[in-house]
């Protein structure tokens, strides 16, 4: 994964995978190295998993990152 992020060479490179104890587990990497939270890269992460998809156990996606448990709700259409 980090390789492919140095590869790239893009700001951040994401990988949604399984988890035990959350929806998902999400890591997120720069060229320099692996990071345990940034906001946009998990925005966006779940944004395209829910496209994908992925389907919450709740009314929010839990997923998992070295930071610990991240709680991401989605807002009703106005």
């Amino acid at each position: 994964m980090a390789q492919f992020a140095r590869w790239t060479n893009l700001s951040e490179t994401t990988y949604v995978l399984p988890s035990a104890v959350a929806d998902y587990r999400l890591r997120i990497f720069t060229p320099g190295g692996e990071i345990p939270f940034a906001g946009h890269p998990t925005l966006g992460s779940a944004h395209a998993w829910l496209e994908a998809g992925g389907i919450p156990h709740s009314t929010c996606s839990c997923w998992s990152a070295d930071l610990g448990l991240v709680t991401v709700r989605r807002a009703s259409p106005a």
